[in-house]
Order: structure tokens, then sequence, then C-alpha cells
């Protein structure tokens, strides 16, 4: 064996050497960009999934406040039908009679009647004061014996309609 063998065989060892170390080297970096690819589409993947919870976290706000929403509206409905059934109480309680006789009949009719009529004057005689009024701002002369008139018959029908309506009934525990 010469010189030549054996400078060949150190070089050609060396140069394997060389390309088995390159390779492994390229190798490495081949595995590296891989596991940099993988981590970038997990990353992708991650920030897809976040975009999914933030999305099912605003949905279930979204649920949240419609079904609090609809218990607001049963509770409003509970209450509207509540007072509906104390009204419906109330006017059933309000039913009493007088008697079958003739007097107990002439009673419970003006009973009957007596609150609907004064109603009806208070409110015949408010818009005959607004109408007054009206007509005063815009140019006809309301005198102040006129205007003292109609301000007394409104005190007069209030003052009748409260002491009747709140005066004559009982109180009853409340």
């Amino acid at each position: 064996m010469g010189f030549f063998d054996i400078v060949g065989s150190v070089l050609t060892g060396g140069l394997g050497g060389i390309v088995g170390a390159g390779s492994a080297i390229a190798g490495k970096i081949i595995d590296l960009k891989l596991k940099d690819k993988e981590l970038q589409e997990k990353s992708l993947d991650h920030a897809h999934e976040l975009a999914l919870r933030d999305k099912d976290m605003a949905q279930a706000r979204l649920e949240a406040e419609s079904k609090l929403e609809v218990t607001r509206i049963d509770a409003d409905s509970a209450a509207v039908q509540a007072d509906l059934g104390a009204l419906a109480a109330a006017v059933q309680a309000d039913r009493a009679t007088y008697g079958e006789s003739w007097s107990g009949r002439v009673v419970d009719f003006a009973r009957g009647t007596v609150r609907p009529a004064l109603t009806g004057w208070a409110a015949v005689l408010v818009s005959y004061v607004t109408w007054q009024a009206f007509a005063a701002l815009h140019g006809v002369p309301l005198g102040p014996e006129r205007a003292m008139e109609l301000v007394n018959d409104a005190m007069f029908l209030s003052g009748l309609a409260i002491a009747y309506w709140f005066g004559s009934r009982p109180n009853r525990g409340r």
C-alpha cells in the first residue's frame, strides 16, 4: 500500500465523515423545520380553538341574557297576574248587597251609580275647565269671577270625590 493509497483513504474517509456529518446536520435541519412547521400548525390550531371558545363564550353570554330576560318577563307577568287577581278579589268583595227589599235595591242602585256618575261629572268638569283655560290663552277674556267659579267647582268636585271614595270605606285592618 502506497502513500497515495493512505492519503486517498484518509481523504475519502474524511470526506465520507464530512458527508455523513453534513447529512446528519441536514437531517437535523429538516427535522427542526418539520417541528417548526408542526408548531406553526398547532399554533394556528390553538388560535382557531381560542376563537371558537370566544364564540362559545359569546353565545353562552347571549343565552344567559336571553334566559334572564325571559325570567324578568315571567316575573312581570306573575306580578300582573297577582294584581289582576287582587283586583278581581276586591271587586268580588265590593259586591255587598243590602237586601232584596225595595229600599235595599235603591241603596244598591245608588251605590252602583254614584261613583260612575261622579267620575263622569268630574271628567266633564275637567274638560270644561281645560277648554276655558285654553280659550283664555287664545285671547278669549275670562274674568276673575269666572275663573274663581271654575276653580271652586273643580275643588268642590275633587273634595266630594275624595271624601266619598275614601271616606266611606272602612279600614279593614290594612
